[in-house]
């Protein structure tokens, strides 16, 4: 097992193969058992001890600023808002 590792969530999408699940949120904020698909990934990485974790985000962005903050996710969390959506993952 790594002893300490960085990694990156792509999250900027649209989600459009989730419609209408996704139509008011993005694709990771997304419950299953009343958790969102993002807190469920940073906790997992968090639990490998993942030290930094970076988020790229377009879609509803605000939505992972305010879970970002409300989890109170580890202070190496970074989100980086593309302006412009630059292609598919």
């Amino acid at each position: 097992m790594l002893k300490s590792f960085s990694s990156m969530i792509l999250a900027a999408g649209f989600g459009k193969r989730m419609l209408p699940l996704t139509s008011n949120l993005p694709k990771p904020m997304i419950k299953i058992n009343g958790i969102t698909l993002f807190e469920n990934t940073i906790s997992f990485l968090q639990s490998l001890g993942c030290k930094q974790i970076v988020v790229n985000t377009h879609y509803k962005h605000e939505h992972f600023t305010e879970a970002i903050r409300k989890n109170n996710f580890m202070k190496n969390t970074e989100l980086i808002y593309e302006k412009e959506i630059l292609d598919t993952g």
